[in-house]
């Protein structure tokens, strides 16, 4: 049997957290999907280093390079302030041991915070952007603002980068390798919900396995 949910949030769907269902759609806790976690990194007008974590993503290739799509950065944010004004940020992606030092950004954020220190993180410059990156990712994208959509309806801003450098640790360059097990890409599973109790699960963190190659 198949459980079918429309765009009209059913009565005992339960908001964990005030404003829940303001900021995200039902159907986000509904679906579960899992999405790539990673860490947006930019200098806030005083030039403190910001860490920001993000997932809503995605990472695509045009015919003139490749791009980061950023979505569910709200403009009320120092990350998407800091993109808008220096035109540019850096994606790092991290090993699931740096979780906890990654989320504490979000509870020391204030202006005159060094969030590479709250993380413990430690900064390397970036080459094509005026951005920091963490030296502890092993994977970086250095991106240039190239455009900020707004689609239809309210939704939350896309922000889009163009990848101008890739920095890669040498033992994450090789295939399918480190990246693709317990440490490397980390995927964010946001609150999967019951349908039927209309009641959340925790937060996971979930890493990849391949299954199989295919020739």
């Amino acid at each position: 049997m198949k459980i079918e949910i429309g765009t009209d949030r059913p009565g005992h769907f339960v908001a964990e957290w005030p404003r829940q269902f303001d900021i995200f759609s039902h159907f986000e806790f509904v679906c579960g999907i899992p999405q790539t976690l990673f860490a947006v990194t930019t200098y806030k007008k005083n030039r403190m280093p910001n860490v920001c974590p993000q997932s809503w993503s995605s990472f695509v290739s045009g015919k003139d390079g490749y791009y980061a799509v950023l979505g569910g950065l709200m403009e009320r944010t120092h990350t998407y302030r800091n993109i808008e004004r220096e035109r540019c940020f850096c994606v790092n992606f991290l090993s699931p041991e740096y979780y906890g030092a990654m989320m504490r950004s979000i509870e020391s954020n204030g202006e005159s915070a060094d969030e590479f220190a709250v993380c413990g993180f430690s900064p390397l410059p970036c080459r094509t952007i005026d951005a920091p990156s963490i030296a502890e990712s092993f994977l970086s994208l250095e991106c240039e603002l190239s455009d900020i959509a707004t689609p239809a309806s309210g939704a939350v801003s896309l922000v889009i980068g163009k990848v101008l450098r890739v920095t890669a640790e040498e033992n994450y360059a090789d295939g399918i390798d480190a990246k693709y097990g317990e440490a490397g890409f980390s995927f964010n599973i946001h609150s999967p919900m019951n349908v039927k109790t209309g009641v959340c699960d925790d937060v996971g963190v979930a890493t990849l396995k391949p299954p199989r190659r295919v020739k």
